[in-house]
């Protein structure tokens, strides 16, 4: 048997998805986290990005400076998944973990936001098969926290998206994370386009932890 055990249940596969979460908590397994789904889809319109920060791609940067961007931005996150594996992994480890997933195709469409010298965040956007691309992740330096940098970085993500000639994007967002989700919301991505919602259940021993 495996030290940790995580089951994930799914809206858009699972019609059954609540009878499906209580019988996972009647087995006696907790709720990890659980994310909303939010779907932009281009309308053609120009994404409006805004002056504040000045978008540098990966590439322009280079890997050693997204990575210390990254790092500090586990800090305080109101993403459950996020936070576990920031404070387990330490802010160096899990950006560097985060940097890995990073595809030579999409390096363009991972940008750092600078308010003149000073990074204040970033974000990172996927390219998908299924799903066009998606928001695989964003964040607020914590010293920037406050201004409403996000709303610039996530449009700056979905212009990047558009200017690549992606037509959709489907991201998901922890149920707690509530700046995000306006974020979201005030961004054009919906959640009222398909049914994406996620449960991750958990049973065992915390991996970090042993």
């Amino acid at each position: 048997m495996p030290d940790l055990l995580e089951v994930r249940i799914n809206n858009e596969y699972h019609p059954d998805a609540a009878a499906m979460c209580r019988l996972l908590e009647t087995c006696g397994m907790t709720l990890f986290h659980e994310k909303q789904g939010f779907s932009w889809v281009d309308d053609g319109a120009p994404i409006e990005i805004g002056d504040r920060l000045d978008f540098r791609s990966l590439p322009e940067v280079g890997e050693d400076t997204y990575r210390s961007v990254i790092a500090p931005c586990g800090e305080g996150t109101l993403d459950r998944n996020d936070r576990y594996y920031w404070e387990g992994c330490g802010p160096d480890n899990w950006a560097a973990q985060m940097t890995a997933f990073v595809d030579e195709d999409d390096a363009s469409m991972w940008r750092i936001g600078f308010a003149g010298d000073s990074a204040v965040g970033y974000v990172a956007v996927m390219s998908d098969d299924d799903w066009g691309s998606t928001i695989a992740h964003i964040g607020v330096v914590p010293e920037h926290r406050g201004n409403g940098y996000i709303h610039d970085l996530l449009a700056a993500g979905t212009a990047a998206a558009q200017s690549r000639g992606i037509t959709t994007m489907l991201s998901d967002v922890d149920v707690l994370n509530r700046p995000m989700i306006d974020a979201m919301r005030l961004g054009d991505h919906r959640e009222d386009v398909r049914p994406w919602h996620v449960w991750v259940y958990r049973a065992g021993t915390d991996h970090f932890n042993t």
